[in-house]
């Protein structure tokens, strides 16, 4: 049996930004990684909670400015920026991509 609550805030919806990194295959062949374009519906594993939103990418960089990002086409980090619930603390995302009918999912 699995318990949880959540914190008054949790239950609003904003503005999150999530920090991701793609995985590659077993080969460590970074070429063949087809780009996933900007505002493509994605779904969300954050924490308990699943969802599916079309972010925004953006730059993962130093300065206060970042700029967006059409197709992540490589193994590098990228920022997400989506409308979804908030979270609490730090959580770890699995990001899907829908693959042919709708019934197949393909970690990103």
């Amino acid at each position: 049996m699995v318990v949880f609550g959540l914190l008054p805030h949790e239950q609003k919806m904003s503005v999150v930004h999530f920090l991701i990194k793609r995985v590659h295959d077993n080969d460590g062949n970074d070429d063949d990684i087809e780009p996933i374009k900007s505002k493509e519906r994605l779904t969300f594993h954050v924490g308990y909670r699943r969802f599916t939103a079309c972010p925004i990418y953006s730059q993962h960089s130093n300065a206060n400015k970042h700029k967006v990002i059409f197709a992540a086409h490589c193994v590098c980090f990228v920022i997400l920026c989506c409308i979804c619930s908030t979270a609490a603390m730090e959580t770890d995302v699995l990001l899907l991509q829908v693959v042919g009918c709708g019934t197949t999912f393909q970690l990103i």
